[in-house]
C-alpha cells in the first residue's frame, strides 16, 4: 500500500495582473518559480528563489529589478500550509507583494519612506504532481 502524499508541491495562481506557478522541487530537484506579470515572463530556479518558513507560511521571494544605484524590486509569494490528505488539487487563496526598495545616491539623505508595496490577491489551486 502506497502512502498518499498530503502535502503539495506544485501551486498555481492568478490574479487579474498575473499569472504565477511555483513548484517545491523541479526535475533537477530545485524550486521554480515562474511568473508572468507587469515586469513580462520571467522564470527563476535554485538559489534565486529565496525561501523561508514563518508562522505565515512560506515565503517566496525573487528579484524583479537589481540595480546598483536606483535599487531593486522584489516579488514575495505567500505560500499556505495546504493539506491535500490523498485528494487531488485543492483550491488555494494567498497575496503576493511586489516590493520596490527605493534608492538612489542623490537621494540617501532625504527623509522619505525607502520601500513601497504592490499587494496582489491570487486564487488558484495547490497539487501534488510527480516529477
Amino acid at each position: 500500500m502506497t502512502q498518499e502524499n498530503s502535502t503539495p508541491n506544485l501551486y498555481q495562481l492568478s490574479s487579474d495582473e498575473l499569472v504565477i506557478s511555483y513548484i517545491t522541487s523541479n526535475k533537477q530537484g530545485q524550486p521554480q518559480l515562474d511568473y508572468q506579470g507587469p515586469r513580462g515572463t520571467l522564470s527563476f530556479t535554485g538559489p534565486e528563489l529565496r525561501i523561508e518558513q514563518t508562522t505565515l507560511g512560506t515565503l517566496v521571494t525573487v528579484f524583479l529589478v537589481r540595480t546598483v544605484d536606483t535599487g531593486s524590486v522584489t516579488f514575495t509569494l505567500l505560500v499556505p500550509g495546504v493539506n491535500l490528505a490523498g485528494t487531488g488539487d485543492q483550491p488555494v487563496q494567498t497575496i503576493a507583494i511586489e516590493t520596490n526598495n527605493l534608492f538612489s545616491v542623490l537621494q540617501r539623505n532625504t527623509a522619505r519612506q525607502t520601500q513601497t508595496y504592490q499587494v496582489y490577491n491570487l486564487i488558484g489551486a495547490a497539487d501534488f504532481t510527480s516529477s
